[in-house]
């Protein structure tokens, strides 16, 4: 059944509607921006030019020098808006990591570690539930200035009673099925049947809400920096480049708009793609259809 399951999982990949292969290679081409930017010729991102301060858009003045026109103290917005968007991938990709790690772990501690290991492991998932996640990341960087690696751990952290939510139920949904009640006969210990049969049967959901989270993530730390509370200059960030942009909307509107595009995409590309991923490996949801 399980073997069933894949194979048509595989065939819809093939299936690919074109909306989802544009946003795979949009979402590979700014990947690809991300990780070569340091290899290009661009413009140094922290490099000021008060000459050249508010430079207008080469696609607004053929004349200009800069592709992207420049911001308030000259440095290139192009340059800058491809390390923001470095910097987002890294701490949406990094925390995403720690989240799903944490989270799988903990969730398969609380559906195969008995009673009290469940109740623990649940109460930890509510007391974070009940305090909101932004209250915690103020006090956070209250008491640590934040930077590229504290905002990974705190939204890695953050993230991670999702991921052991599910795998609890899961572990719950399956623990007794046929295959799982002969590896416990045969003498497997709680690891082997956690790494070799549940987690292999559990993947698909928590790809679905890995690819979903991705996306969350990214948004989080703009919204955070955008406020004031998540990242702080001189580091480069979209969210960043937008809170300083805004105050000059009327007459040099590039400044926020080109970020605020650069981060849509992103964000939008990684939400098709996993609410497409979600419809190929979610049986439940095949099925109804």
């Amino acid at each position: 059944m399980i073997t069933r399951t894949y194979a048509s999982a595989a065939k819809r990949l093939r299936k690919m509607p074109p909306t989802i292969i544009l946003c795979f290679v949009l979402l590979f081409g700014l990947v690809a921006i991300a990780v070569i930017a340091p290899l290009t010729d661009v413009y140094d991102p922290y490099s000021q030019n008060l000459m050249a301060r508010l430079a207008t858009p080469r696609f607004l003045d053929p004349a200009s020098d800069y592709l992207f026109g420049t911001d308030s103290i000259g440095r290139d917005v192009l340059s800058r808006t491809i390390y923001g968007l470095r910097t987002s991938l890294i701490i949406g990709v990094l925390g995403l990591a720690i989240g799903t790690v944490l989270g799988v772990l903990m969730g398969m501690i609380s559906g195969l570690g008995g009673e009290l290991l469940d109740n623990i492991v649940m109460f930890l998932v509510d007391l974070q539930l009940s305090v909101p996640r932004t209250l915690i990341i103020i006090v956070v960087v209250v008491l640590v200035r934040p930077s590229v690696t504290v905002m990974v751990v705190v939204l890695g952290v953050l993230s991670w009673n999702g991921y052991a939510r599910l795998v609890r139920g899961q572990i719950l949904s399956v623990r007794e099925e046929e295959f799982i009640l002969c590896a416990r006969a045969l003498g497997a210990s709680k690891m082997h049947i956690a790494l070799r049969h549940v987690l292999k049967n559990i993947a698909s959901p928590i790809i679905v809400l890995s690819t979903a989270n991705l996306s969350s993530i990214i948004l989080s730390e703009s919204t955070l920096s955008f406020m004031g509370v998540g990242l702080q200059p001189p580091a480069i960030s979209l969210g960043l480049m937008i809170s300083t942009g805004r105050d000059h909307l009327v007459t040099s509107w590039w400044l926020a708009i080109i970020p605020s595009i650069a981060l849509a995409i992103l964000v939008l590309t990684t939400s098709l793609i996993g609410d497409w991923l979600r419809d190929v490996l979610d049986p439940q949801l095949r099925h109804g259809r």
